[in-house]
C-alpha cells in the first residue's frame, strides 16, 4: 500500500509520507428562489461542487542526503505538482480509489518542525466523486436477463456491449427503474452494438448510431444496489461500469 500520494502518474512514496485531511461529507451547492408570502425559499436544484482535498506531505529522505539533495528534491516535487492539465490523485490508505480532473490549487511553505520538512497541499478535484473498481458482467448463453450488484455509494453510468440478432432493433432495460435504451435499425445479425450511457451515445460496428436511438430512450444510470437488466434483440451482451464513492 502506498504511504504517500500518487498524482499525475507520479508516486511520491519514494521520498515522503502523507497525511490526508478529508471532509466528513460533501457540501452541496443549491439554487433557490424566494416565493412571495412564504417563509424561506423553494429549492430549485442541488449539485455536488468540486471537492477540496487537504494533504500534509512529510519529506522522508535518506540519512546521507545533504542540503543540495534536499533542495533538488523539493524542486522536483514542485514540478510534479504543476502538470500541464488536471491529473488523477490517489490517496494513501485508499488504494482502490482515484479522484480525476485534479489540480494542486495551493501549497504552503516548507515547515522545518520535522527534520526534512513538511508542507500542506490543497488539491481541487473537479470530478468530486472518487472512481473505484471497474466491473464487468456477462449473462449465461441463451439468457435475456442479467443481474447486477453495483457497489460504491454513488450512481454510475454503465456501458453495454451487445451482439445483435437479426431483426429490427436492440433494447436494454433496467427493469426496476423502468428506464430503457433502444437502437432501432435493420440488423442482419452479428453486429456489435455499444451503448454508452455516460456519453449518451450508441455505435454499431464502430460507426456512430445516435440517430438510430429512439426518441423515448433514456440513457440511464445505476444506483448502488441490485439491478435486473433485460436485453431484447441480441444474442450476447456485457455490462461494464465503475464503482463511484462519495
Amino acid at each position: 500500500m502506498a504511504r504517500s500520494i500518487k498524482f499525475g502518474g507520479r508516486d511520491f512514496s519514494s521520498f515522503s509520507t502523507a497525511e490526508v485531511m478529508l471532509p466528513a461529507a460533501h457540501g452541496i451547492v443549491v439554487d433557490a428562489a424566494e416565493v412571495p408570502g412564504r417563509a424561506g425559499a423553494v429549492l430549485l436544484s442541488a449539485r455536488i461542487p468540486p471537492k477540496t482535498l487537504r494533504v500534509r506531505l512529510f519529506l522522508d529522505l535518506a540519512d546521507d542526503e545533504d542540503a543540495e539533495g534536499l533542495s533538488a528534491l523539493r524542486h522536483e516535487a514542485a514540478s510534479w505538482l504543476v502538470p500541464d492539465a488536471g491529473g488523477d490523485l490517489e490517496l494513501p490508505g485508499k488504494p482502490s480509489l482515484v479522484y480525476r480532473d485534479v489540480v494542486c490549487a495551493d501549497a504552503g511553505t516548507w515547515d522545518g518542525l520535522f527534520e526534512d520538512g513538511s508542507c500542506e497541499l490543497v488539491f481541487t478535484a473537479f470530478d468530486p466523486v472518487a472512481w473505484g473498481q471497474e466491473q464487468e458482467a456477462s449473462a449465461a448463453a441463451g439468457s435475456t436477463e442479467l443481474s447486477l450488484l453495483v457497489g460504491g455509494t454513488y450512481r454510475t453510468w454503465p456501458t453495454f456491449v451487445m451482439e445483435a440478432s437479426a431483426g429490427g432493433g436492440v433494447v436494454v432495460e433496467d427493469v426496476g427503474a423502468g428506464a430503457r435504451v433502444e437502437v432501432e435499425r435493420a440488423f442482419l445479425g452479428g453486429e456489435e452494438v455499444i451503448v454508452d450511457c455516460a456519453a449518451g451515445r450508441a455505435w454499431v460496428d464502430g460507426e456512430a448510431a445516435d440517430t438510430d436511438v429512439t426518441l423515448d430512450s433514456d440513457f440511464f444510470w445505476l444506483e448502488p444496489g441490485s439491478h435486473e437488466l433485460s436485453f431484447t434483440g441480441c444474442a450476447d451482451f456485457t455490462a461494464n461500469f465503475t464503482e463511484r464513492w462519495l
